[in-house]
C-alpha cells in the first residue's frame, strides 16, 4: 500500500509526463494544515508550466487537471483548484480517505510492504576499544546503527549486526608493560580487576611512554611478542578482552541493543592480513618505500584532495573545544624501582623474541611476503616526505605491522565473499568520511568489492553539552557513557515526580529505566545524524517537545482512552467505519496513512530523523484531537476509538525501529 501523498504524487507526475512528453518530472506535493481545508494537498507547477512553452499557467493548470482525472483509477481526487502564482490544490474525496483508512487498519504492518527482494545486509556499528570505557561518541554509533538494522530487519532483509570492536594493536603493548611492571599478579587474580582499572592504566601507561622512550620500546616489544603468541602476553589479551566484554555486554543491555549485535574483532581478521597483501603483490599493486601500500585510483585522488570536508562540516564547529587534552598524570608508585623493572622486562622481551634464527624470530607477517617481489617495476618507490605519499593506501608498516586499512579491506573481503553480503554499511564519526570513501574505492581496485556489493558510510556528528561545546565530565575529561545514563535516569525520575498527582500509581523501576533509555535515543535519533546535537538532560526528559518522555505519554493516554472505555475495541474492529468530520480527526487521520512514507523516507536516507520527526508530528496531531475531541460518552465514540486504536499501533510499530521500548508507554 502506498501512502496518500505518493499515490498523488504519482498521479500529478504522471499528468505532467503525459501533457509535456518529458522522460520525468520532479514532483513536490505537500499537505495543508489549515483547519478550513485539511484535506486537501498542494503542488507546485510552475516548473510544469515552463516545460509547456508559451501556454499560460491557467491554461497549463486546466490542461494538468485534466490528466491528472484521466489517471486517477481511485477515484481519490474530488475536485482540482488553482490559485496563484502556480498551485494546483487537490481536495480529496473523504470515501478514498476512509477506504485507505480501513486497508491500513487491516493490516498487521499498517501499510508498509515488505521489500520484494530482499537482501543480505551487513550494519557494523558500536566498535569501541577493547580496554578503554565507552564515551558519548559510542553512543551515537550503538544507537544509530541499531535502529538502521532494526529498519532493514523490518522491510524484510536477512541482516547482520556486526560489532568491529577494537582488541588489537600498540595499546596492548603499553597496557601489557603496565601489568608486568605494576600488578604482576594479574593472571593470577584477574576477577579482581574491572574495565575502569584498564582505562586508568591505559592512561598511565600513555603518559608513561610520552616520559621514557624505555617504556616505548618495551611496548613494542611486548606487542611483538602478543603478536608471536607468547603464552603469558596471549592470556593477559585475553582477561582484558573478556573482561571489556562483559562491561560492554552491559552497556548494551541497559541500553536495550539487539542481541543480536555479533563481535567480530580486528584480531579475528589477523591470519588474512598477509594473505592481503601477497595478492596485492602478486597483482602488481603494491608500491614498496619501507612501508607496503596500494596506490588509491585515479577517480578518488579528489577525495584525498579535500580531506572529506563533508564528513567533516558536521564537526567543525565544535572542533576547537576538543583540542582540550585529557588529564594524563604519573602515578608517585610507577617510579620506584622503574628502570630496574624495565631493563628486566626489555631482556625477557628480548630473548623470547630473538632465541631463534632471524627467519623464525621475525614476524608471522614477514615471514610469509619473505623472497617475494612486491614492487610495481613501473612505479617509483617514493620517499618518505613525497607530497605524493597522500596517494598512497598504507597496508603495512616498515616494521611489518599492519594497520586497519588492512584490517578494513579484510573485512570487506569477509562480508563480501563469506557472509555474502549484498549491502554493508559503517556508522561511524564524520571524520572518518574520506577514509572510507577511498577504501570502498582501493578494496574495488584490489578485487575485495564486488560490483554488485553496495557500501554506504553513515557519519555523525559530535556529542554537544548544553552549552554547545563538546560534551565533557566536570573535570574536563570526555564523558564517560554510563555516568551519561545515570545522569538521564536521575532527571527521568524527578521529571515523573513533577508530573505526577496526588494519588497518582507508582512507576515501576522497569518502566523509568525504558523512559529514560528511550529518551537518550530520541533526543539523538530526531538529530539528523550528520550534525551536532547537544545532550541536555533536562530538555530530553520533558513532558513537552521533541522527547521520548512526550511520545511515550501520548501512547500512555491512547492506551488509557480504550482501557477506560465501555466499548468493546475487538466488536468495533469486526466492522470498521471511519468518519472524519472534524479538522483535528482529518489531520489525524491524514498523517497517520503516511507512515510508509516516513519509513521510505527513512530508508531511503539511512537517516533515523525522518522517522523520529514523523512519530513526533503524529503525536501532536494526537494531542490537537484527544483536546478538541471527546472519545469516551461521544456519539461517534466507535469512530474515535478506532483513530485512538490506530495512532497506538503505529507507534508500536515506529518507535521500536527507533529502538525505543513500548514497556515505557506504560506509565
Amino acid at each position: 500500500m502506498n501512502g496518500l501523498e505518493q499515490l498523488l504524487t504519482d498521479i500529478v507526475r504522471n499528468a505532467a509526463i503525459s501533457a509535456t512528453k518529458a522522460p520525468d518530472i520532479d514532483i513536490t506535493i505537500e499537505r495543508n494544515n489549515g483547519k478550513r481545508f485539511p484535506h486537501h494537498y498542494q503542488a507546485n507547477i510552475v516548473r510544469i508550466s515552463k516545460l509547456m512553452t508559451g501556454t499560460p499557467m491557467p491554461k497549463t493548470a486546466e490542461l494538468l487537471t485534466a490528466k491528472m482525472l484521466e489517471v486517477d483509477k481511485t477515484k481519490i481526487i474530488k475536485k482540482v483548484e488553482f490559485s496563484k502564482p502556480g498551485f494546483l490544490n487537490i481536495f480529496l474525496n473523504p470515501e478514498s480517505i476512509f477506504q485507505y483508512l480501513t486497508e491500513m487498519n487491516s493490516d498487521p504492518r499498517l501499510g508498509v510492504p515488505r521489500d520484494t527482494s530482499p537482501k543480505r545486509v551487513v550494519v557494523d556499528y558500536s566498535s569501541p576499544n577493547t580496554s578503554k570505557e565507552m564515551h558519548v561518541g559510542h553512543l551515537r554509533s550503538t544507537i544509530i546503527g541499531d535502529s538502521l538494522a532494526n529498519l532493514y530487519e523490518f522491510l524484510g532483509h536477512n541482516t547482520l549486526r556486526v560489532n568491529h570492536i577494537g582488541d588489537w594493536g600498540k595499546q596492548f603493548g603499553m597496557l601489557i608493560a603496565y601489568i608486568k611492571i605494576q600488578h604482576e599478579d594479574f593472571l593470577e587474580h584477574p576477577d579482581r580487576y574491572t574495565l575502569a582499572d584498564f582505562a586508568t592504566w591505559y592512561k598511565e601507561a600513555t603518559a608513561l611512554g610520552k616520559k621514557y622512550e624505555e617504556f616505548q620500546e618495551l611496548s613494542r616489544l611486548e606487542v611483538v611478542q602478543l603478536q608471536n603468541g607468547n603464552e603469558t602476553n596471549h592470556k593477559m589479551w585475553e582477561v582484558i578482552c573478556d573482561i571489556s566484554r562483559r562491561a560492554y555486554q552491559e552497556l548494551y543491555d541497559t541500553l536495550g541493543i539487539s542481541k543480536e549485535l555479533k563481535e567480530i574483532p580486528e584480531s579475528f581478521y589477523n591470519p588474512r592480513l598477509p594473505e592481503i597483501i601477497a595478492e596485492l603483490a602478486s597483482k602488481h599493486l603494491i608500491v614498496e618505500s619501507g612501508s607496503k601500500s596500494l596506490p588509491i585510483p585515479k577517480k578518488a585522488k579528489a577525495k584525498v584532495d579535500t580531506g572529506a570536508k563533508e564528513g567533516e562540516k558536521a564537526t567543525a564547529e565544535a572542533k576547537a573545544e576538543e583540542e582540550k587534552p585529557e588529564k594524563e598524570e604519573l602515578n608517585p608508585g610507577l617510579l620506584e624501582n622503574y628502570h630496574a623493572k624495565i631493563a628486566q622486562l626489555t631482556k625477557e622481551a628480548q630473548k623470547n623474541l630473538y632465541q631463534k634464527d632471524e627467519e623464525e624470530a621475525a614476524p608471522p607477517t614477514e615471514r610469509l611476503a619473505k623472497g617475494m617481489k612486491v614492487n610495481d617495476p613501473t612505479k617509483k618507490a617514493l620517499p618518505d616526505d613525497d607530497p605524493e605519499k597522500k596517494y598512497f593506501f598504507m597496508l603495512q608498516k616498515r616494521d611489518g605491522g599492519y594497520n586497519y586499512n588492512t584490517t578494513d579491506l579484510a573485512a570487506i573481503d569477509y562480508r563480501s565473499k563469506i557472509q555474502k553480503a549484498d549491502e554493508i554499511v559503517y556508522v561511524t564519526d564524520g571524520g572518518q568520511a574520506h577514509h572510507f570513501q577511498v577504501l570502498f574505492d582501493c578494496a574495488k581496485v584490489g578485487g575485495y568489492l564486488p560490483d554488485h556489493v553496495k557500501t554506504t558510510h553513515v557519519p555523525f556528528g559530535l556529542v554537544l553539552g548544553p552549552d554547545g561545546l563538546k560534551y565533557r565530565s566536570r573535570s574536563g575529561e570526555t564523558e564517560k557513557l554510563i555516568d551519561l545514563i545515570d545522569a538521564a535516569k536521575r532527571r527521568t525520575i524527578e521529571a515523573i515526580r513533577e508530573k505526577a498527582t496526588e494519588g497518582s500509581e507508582l512507576i515501576s523501576d522497569s518502566v523509568i529505566d525504558a523512559i529514560a533509555i528511550g529518551n537518550i535515543k530520541f533526543a539523538d535519533l530526531a538529530t539528523d545524524a550528520k550534525k551536532n546535537y547537544r545532550f541536555d538532560v533536562k530538555k530530553m526528559t520533558s513532558f513537552e517537545g521533541r522527547t521520548a518522555t512526550y511520545l511515550l505519554y501520548s501512547v500512555a493516554r491512547a492506551n488509557a482512552i480504550i482501557a477506560k472505555s465501555d466499548k468493546d475495541l475487538s466488536k468495533i474492529q469486526e466492522n470498521p467505519k471511519f468518519a472524519l468530520e472534524t479538522a483535528e480527526e482529518m489531520h489525524l487521520a491524514l498523517s497517520l496513512l503516511e507512515f510508509p512514507k516516513a519509513i521510505q523516507n527513512m530508508k531511503d536516507t539511512l537517516g533515523p530523523h525522518r522517522l523520529a520527526e514523523y512519530l513526533y508530528e503524529i503525536a501532536v496531531q494526537f494531542a490537537s484531537f484527544y483536546t478538541k475531541c471527546k472519545v469516551q460518552g461521544s456519539d461517534r465514540e466507535d469512530e474515535r476509538l478506532l483513530l485512538c486504536d490506530l495512532y497506538r499501533r503505529t507507534m508500536n510499530l515506529g518507535l521500536p525501529i527507533l529502538g525505543i521500548s513500548s514497556i515505557a508507554s506504560r506509565m
